[in-house]
């Protein structure tokens, strides 16, 4: 129970939460997330210009997205931005 699928091409609202160089260090905070965080449909990997970035999502409004962003700072610390992926 409680798998979450690995989509990253999913349009949408998206909660960035980090951007890495290394694969490694993006895939230690998705972790991290998946293991505080509780309400989010996915958070994912996306590779783009060189940098690995953690993204949780998607949301079908930015209104949506920005109370997610609120949700995830108060459970993980991170402040998050919220992204659209057309």
């Amino acid at each position: 129970p409680g798998e979450r699928p690995q989509v990253a091409d999913t349009p949408g609202f998206w909660v960035q939460l980090g951007a890495f160089r290394v694969r490694e260090g993006a895939a230690g905070l998705q972790q991290r997330v998946l293991r505080q965080a509780d309400g989010v449909p996915a958070v994912v990997l996306v590779e783009e210009a060189g940098l690995f970035r953690v993204q949780a999502g998607p949301y079908a409004t930015r209104e949506g997205a920005q109370a997610a962003a609120v949700a995830l700072q108060r459970q993980t610390g991170i402040a998050g931005v919220v992204v659209e992926r057309p």
